[in-house]
């Protein structure tokens, strides 16, 4: 796992200060292990803000020098910490990947609800202007992301007050969410698995497209 990332920013210094690689993901329900391979984006800081699917927190590579100019990670989340250190990152380094999967996450459950919200609010109010540098549509996106996801965390948590209230919020922003995303919510309310099943068939069809996004949302730990 550590040879390939290292040569890879060996061999690319100093246009290579940090990298990923691809990831195994077997999760719970599923049955099945999802490979997820990194995407190139063209702008990484703005594809970072409405979601990280890298799972940095097991696949990122950074060369050591990088911690004396951004600091370490935000002690003052307890969610999303490897994400916003990573959003840190790629506005003063250049972030490469590496497409073959080299590490194996398991993922058997979410995090509570409130632990998630606290980590959410504080993420939009740190970087909602950075959102808003994009235009008026991608900081309501940005936002609606963070929603949406609070929303389908806590109806699978029966909190349907909660739940409802950043639905709303979510839709109001984005009335246009990714489909996989709606589904978690139905599933998550009436105790069903049509993501799952939806995300099987896609993937026969149009490898990657389905899981993609979902993982926005669910990131994986």
């Amino acid at each position: 796992k550590l040879e390939l990332p290292l040569a890879h920013i060996s061999e690319r210094a100093p246009q290579a200060w940090g990298v990923c690689c691809g990831l195994y993901l077997r999760e719970k329900g599923y049955g099945s292990v999802k490979t997820l391979i990194p995407p190139s984006p063209s702008h990484w800081h703005k594809h970072l803000l409405l979601g990280c699917n890298l799972g940095p927190g097991t696949t990122l590579m950074v060369a050591r020098q990088v911690f004396d100019e951004i600091g370490f990670l935000d002690e003052k989340f307890r969610r999303f910490e490897d994400w916003e250190w990573l959003l840190r990152f790629v506005k003063r380094f250049p972030l490469t990947t590496v497409s073959e999967p080299l590490a194996i996450v398991h993922r058997e459950r979410h995090a509570g609800a409130p632990l998630v919200e606290q980590a959410a609010l504080r993420l939009v109010s740190l970087y909602g202007n950075e959102a808003r540098g994009y235009g008026l549509l991608f900081e309501r996106k940005f936002r609606a992301r963070r929603w949406m996801h609070l929303a389908w965390l806590y109806f699978a948590e029966k909190n349907l007050s909660k739940g409802l209230k950043y639905f709303i919020r979510a839709i109001c922003s984005d009335p246009a969410p990714p489909p996989g995303m709606l589904l978690l919510l139905l599933d998550s309310l009436l105790g069903t698995a049509m993501a799952c099943k939806a995300d099987k068939w896609n993937r026969r069809l149009i490898p990657g497209s389905f899981e993609r996004g979902m993982n926005r949302y669910a990131r994986p730990r």
